[in-house]
């Protein structure tokens, strides 16, 4: 789910649907990704007894991907409410 919210993070504006806008451009930023999923991955799989983690079957994993694409879209239906809702919330 943090590798997703690292794409969500990077386009806060209301009217900002392109999340993946100049995120390859950075190479400082995509080493970052790199290694935020190598160490994911990294605890998932071999973690269990530093961890201890149980391990994750397929279904279970694509479960996880899944979360994180619905976060995607749940950012871009919030980034649809108009201005004037969004000035009564205190």
């Amino acid at each position: 789910m943090q590798l997703f919210n690292s794409f969500n993070s990077r386009s806060i504006a209301l009217k900002d649907f392109n999340i993946v806008e100049g995120y390859f451009n950075s190479f400082l930023h995509l080493f970052i990704l790199i290694i935020e999923f190598a160490a994911t991955w990294l605890m998932i799989l071999i973690g269990g007894k530093i961890f201890r983690t149980a391990h994750l079957s397929w279904p279970m994993i694509g479960g996880a991907f899944g979360f994180g694409v619905l976060t995607i879209g749940i950012a871009a239906a919030l980034k649809t409410i108009p201005e004037r809702y969004l000035e009564k919330i205190p």
